[in-house]
């Protein structure tokens, strides 16, 4: 006696339900552990005089203060959150303030807009004022043109950073971002975005919207066969696609080659093109005195602001004003008495050209 034959119809659907089964087990699969929990609620510390101010925030955003955190003590609720943040049912954010932070305005082609991962490391050597291992950043990129894009970048020392994390992790709370909130926006950073790459989104992950239309369609074609019962024509084909996978392989693999050597040709000319501002560093560095160090400088076009500390901040116009390369040298804010004797300055002054000796 033979056996039932089994329906075109219902073969197709046993199809569908393995497929589906699968493709939601790949999805699953591919969203990092650390991305879960991220909606709930949040626990942000802010850097206060001797330790830490923690506030709750709910999912709605209504926030609640909780208290100062120490060495010695904290609020009473820290300990349930803190066991919360290890379970993923809290999220832990350090805030930095903004006198914490170095923040630069970059500017690049927009063909090396996709490789900016790679090329804004590169330039830290040259526009940190310390080792660019101990730096801690983030960086927004938005459109400048039809040609170009604008890379704000954030950055921070970890001599700045890892006293605030160390404070928070006595008390069972490891910060899961590091937020800085960028001058005059609501954006903010997140400093340990870039330290996670297991938690970035990989390209099979933003490639999984294009399986599903795929698959279908491949389905689809299936199931015409099978109706049809044309086996012969499936196996003809497989064997057409074959034979254009190939060729299609090495097409795409010469333009990738070739729009890597461009993007890459348009960054080295971007990074020499910038390169003669390093003369600024060395002038700086040539007519401050030993007494005077800096903690931060911006420049924007053709104007230059430093801040620092120095025994005599009065005498720095003086020497600011001997550099050929820089013009119009002024105080940019009233002198601020520091500890240790010391002054606080902040002082603007024009460097024409850009920058270019």
């Amino acid at each position: 006696m033979n056996a039932a034959r089994i329906s075109p119809t219902d073969r197709l659907t046993a199809t569908v339900r393995r497929f589906l089964a699968w493709w939601g087990a790949e999805l699953r699969g591919l969203v990092p552990p650390g991305a879960y929990g991220r909606t709930g609620r949040r626990l942000y510390l802010d850097p206060a005089e001797g330790g830490l101010e923690a506030t709750l925030a709910d999912r709605r955003g209504r926030t609640r203060p909780l208290g100062r955190v120490t060495r010695t003590q904290a609020p009473e609720r820290l300990e349930e959150l803190a066991r919360r943040s290890r379970e993923g049912g809290v999220s832990v954010v350090l805030r930095l303030p903004a006198r914490d932070v170095l923040w630069r305005r970059l500017r690049f082609p927009k063909a090396t807009a996709v490789y900016l991962g790679q090329v804004v490391p590169l330039e830290l050597e040259r526009i940190v004022p310390f080792d660019p291992s101990d730096a801690l950043y983030d960086f927004r990129v938005a459109p400048a043109g039809p040609r170009e894009v604008e890379v704000t970048l954030a950055l921070a020392h970890r001599d700045r950073v890892d006293p605030h994390r160390a404070l928070a992790e006595q008390w069972g709370m490891a910060p899961t971002a590091i937020e800085v909130a960028e001058p005059d926006s609501q954006e903010t950073l997140d400093l340990l975005r870039r330290t996670r790459p297991s938690e970035r989104l990989s390209l099979p992950l933003r490639l999984a919207a294009l399986v599903p239309v795929a698959t279908l369609l491949a389905l689809l074609a299936f199931a015409h066969l099978e109706l049809a019962e044309r086996r012969d024509g499936l196996e003809r084909l497989a064997a057409r696609v074959a034979g254009l996978r190939g060729e299609v392989a090495a097409v795409a693999e010469l333009r990738q080659r070739l729009e890597d050597r461009r993007a890459l040709a348009l960054a080295v000319r971007a990074q020499e093109e910038r390169l003669p501002r390093t003369a600024i560093l060395e002038e700086l560095a040539r007519v401050l005195p030993d007494s005077a160090w800096l903690v931060q400088l911006r420049l924007e076009e053709q104007e230059l602001r430093v801040a620092g500390y120095a025994a005599n901040a009065s005498s720095l116009i003086a020497a600011l004003e001997q550099s050929r390369l820089f013009e119009q040298v002024r105080f940019a804010a009233p002198i601020l008495a520091a500890e240790g004797g010391r002054q606080r300055f902040e002082i603007a002054m024009t460097v024409p050209s850009g920058g270019r000796p």
